[in-house]
Parts: C-alpha cells; structure tokens; sequence
C-alpha cells in the first residue's frame, strides 16, 4: 500500500511536469521525465515482487514499519477488543484503514488469533450483546540489536587480526544498548532496512561473512546506489568499517537483528482486571475473558522459529 501511494505521488509530480514540458516544447526535458516514470513503475514492481516473498524475519518488520500496526499491538496488549473496536482505534490514526491488511503479519506469525464470540441475549430488550469477531493477542514480539555471536566466534577461532578492534566495537556499542529504551522511530528505521531488498540483500550476506570494502560483492538490483546503502548502513551502527594492518578498509556487520517473540504473561492480569472493571468502556464479557484465557493456554508452549 505504502509502496503505490508513494509511487502516485511521484507519478502526479512527474505529470505535472510532463504538462509542463509539453506545452513549452522542451523535447530534453520530456525524453528525460518519460524516462524517470519507466524507471519508477519498474521499482515499484520489483519492491512489490520482493514483498510477496518476505521471510519471517521480514514479516516481523512490517509491524514495526507501521504506525497502524504498532497502534493494533499497544491495544491488544491491553485486552481483547471486538475487530470493529480496534478498526475505530486505528481510524484516528489513519483515515480508512485496512484492517485485514493491516492484520496480515500478526495472524501469520501467530501472534493474534480471530474468534468468534456468540454474545448474550439482554431479557429486557431482546438485543444480543457482545456479539461479533474479537481479536485476542496470544504472543507478543519485539524487534532487538543482537551481537553477532557466529562472526565474533570465527574472528576469534580464526585469530584474526580484525577480532580484537571488532570485539572492542562490539562491546563498546552494546555497553550502551538498551532494547527497552528503543524510540518508535528508531524501531521504524531498523525494520525498514529489513524491508528494502537491497539493503536486507547486503545485511543478510553480511551476517555470514565480512569483506574488504574494495571487494564487496556485487548483489544489488539495478535501482540501488551501493554507496550509499553502505553509509546509511554505518551510520546508524548495522554496520562497521575496520582498517586491518595495511589500512585497508573492511566492511562487517556490528549488531544482527532480531525479532524475539515471547508469552504476554501480564495478559493474565489484564484480561482479569478488564473483566471486574468497573468502566463500561474497558469490561469484557466473561465468554471473551475465557476465550483469551483458553487461547492464552494454548499458545503457550508453541515457539516460533526464525
């Protein structure tokens, strides 16, 4: 969704221009924008192709890439919500959202689960209530900076003349680390590296293997400037350039990335304290309480692997 509104966007602009151009007869400039929309349409297909074929890594990253994601997991971190709730939340935050778009990586790494809850008859007005589709949040997850324990053991293993200054860089960066203290947008950056399939090409190639930054291998599409993927890659600590004896540059990986998902144990609370709450808004029905409870046991000893 996010990749066709962008590309509207710099379609409408190029149009415009396009008119423009047209009108004042300035044939460079109209070869030049007929060129840039071919080159856009061919990204946005390539982006598009990469997304139908996300690992779960890739697929944990889409929750943090989204406000709206972000905004369905801090609700129902609290207590099951009816669907229809949680699409009202989610509609002061984005004007007609997709929820079941939205739901997608949730219900695939199975972290949320839908059920039907059949409601009670109210004997004065005959109206059913609390009828309806609920969504109830069985796993929670959190997207973290790991060290990269596999390269740090082979430069040790290997007693590589590397392993000492990227051990010290390691330590140094995660003595100040904490995945607690994460910002939204920080969250946000680190899984749209994850997104964008040149820079997951290059960062998942890294994970295994280190090299000089003179010989990195070329894997990136024809849309990607290798240069500065590298240094939004540096700056922002993914990745480290160490100078070996001879000054030559190398290229490794300084913090892995992690999705860790885990039991939501301070649910059992919540869904005890939403059903003996006081505030009509906040109460859930006991068949909704059971559910999530039953849910809740269930989940508990499935793992999910990455």
């Amino acid at each position: 969704e996010d990749i066709i509104k962008n590309l509207a966007k710099k379609m409408d602009y190029m149009f415009e221009t396009f008119e423009t151009a047209k009108k004042t007869n300035q044939i460079s400039l109209i070869s030049k924008i007929n060129n840039n929309i071919e080159n856009e349409l061919k990204y946005s297909i390539f982006q598009i192709k990469r997304l139908n074929n996300l690992d779960k890594i890739q697929k944990s990253a889409l929750i943090f890439n989204s406000y709206e994601r972000l905004e369905i997991l801090k609700t129902l971190r609290e207590y099951p919500r009816p669907k229809k709730e949680v699409r009202e939340i989610l509609e002061r935050v984005k004007e007609n959202p997709n929820l079941d778009v939205l739901l997608e990586p949730f219900l695939e790494l199975n972290l949320i689960r839908r059920d039907w809850i059949k409601g009670k008859r109210d004997k004065r007005t005959g109206l059913t209530q609390n009828q309806g589709e609920y969504l109830f949040l069985t796993k929670d997850i959190e997207l973290i900076r790991i060290p990269n324990y596999e390269l740090l053991d082979h430069l040790k293993d290997s007693k590589h003349e590397l392993y000492s200054k990227y051990e010290a860089k390691v330590l140094d960066f995660f003595s100040k680390y904490d995945p607690k203290t994460q910002t939204i947008e920080e969250r946000k950056k680190i899984s749209s590296i994850l997104l964008n399939p040149d820079i997951y090409d290059l960062f998942a190639m890294l994970r295994n293997k280190f090299y000089p930054k003179d010989k990195i291998p070329n894997i990136f599409s024809e849309f990607a400037d290798a240069e500065l993927i590298l240094e939004d890659l540096i700056h922002h600590q993914i990745v480290t350039e160490i100078k070996d004896q001879k000054e030559r540059p190398w290229l490794l990986l300084l913090t892995d990335i992690q999705p860790i998902i885990f039991f939501p144990e301070y649910l059992l609370n919540n869904i005890k304290d939403a059903y003996h709450s006081e505030d009509v808004k906040k109460k859930i029905p006991l068949e909704v309480a059971k559910k999530a409870l039953d849910l809740l046991e269930v989940a508990y000893p499935e793992k999910i692997e990455f």
